[in-house]
């Protein structure tokens, strides 16, 4: 779980890399598009992965998970403008306190982490694709 949890931290800067380096090419839509996917992706995969690492530690993942995502989301955001810093931050912030629920109930089930996982790989995927197309 803490390979997944590297791996994805490695994904995402590395979009976070990309995004930065085409961020004048994009519209608006697609960057808040970008924005929504990176802040809730890093949200749901990190709150289900930390609260089945550490399971009985539940307050302290859901603010962690929170302020990741935000983070996540202010950091995507910021590349564009003022708006859609904001919805990364208000898109981290719901998936960042919902997702440790998420993954309170699915303890135990490692196949609906290697689920999110593919979702997660699969969305990462079309934002590449879109990008290099725009």
């Amino acid at each position: 779980m803490k390979v997944l949890l590297l791996c994805n931290g490695l994904l995402f800067l590395g979009l976070y890399v990309y995004v930065f380096r085409v961020r004048y090419l994009l519209g608006f839509q697609l960057a808040m598009n970008v924005t929504t996917v990176a802040s809730g992706s890093v949200g749901l995969l990190y709150g289900v992965l930390l609260i089945s690492l550490y399971p009985f530690q539940f307050i302290g993942i859901t603010i962690a998970t929170a302020l990741i995502s935000m983070g996540v989301g202010a950091a995507f955001g910021a590349l564009f403008d003022y708006q859609t810093l904001l919805k990364g931050m208000v898109q981290g912030f719901m998936i960042g306190v919902m997702a440790p629920m998420l993954g309170a109930l699915a303890t135990g089930m490692d196949l609906f982490i290697w689920f999110l996982q593919v979702v997660v790989l699969i969305l990462m995927g079309l934002v590449f694709f879109k990008l290099k197309r725009a």
